[in-house]
């Protein structure tokens, strides 16, 4: 389970490894947003979605880039709601 993409300057680095960063910030009661793509070019991450199902992680889709041909996903590991906008508000207060 590789991942190669332009953050990486083209070296490709083990998903896992950033599988199980993200679950350390989640340990860590860090809050996280996530772009990831879920499908491309007809191919889907089924890693990816076991990975966000096993956690209880929460996706929000993005519109389709019916020109790259992908689906990108938002993951959190928070609810977004009326109530808030991009952050949890009591971690954010208390964190300032």
């Amino acid at each position: 389970m590789m991942v190669k993409g332009a953050f990486t300057d083209g070296i490709l680095i083990p998903k896992r490894n950033f599988f199980d960063f993200v679950d350390r910030l989640n340990d860590d009661n860090k809050l996280f947003m996530i772009s990831y793509v879920l499908e491309h070019k007809g191919k889907y991450n089924f890693q990816l979605k076991e990975w966000i199902k096993k956690n209880n992680y929460n996706i929000i889709e993005v519109d389709p880039q019916l020109v790259n041909n992908r689906q990108e996903i938002l993951i959190t590991n928070y609810i977004i709601n009326a109530n808030t906008t991009l952050y949890n508000k009591k971690s954010f207060s208390e964190a300032t």
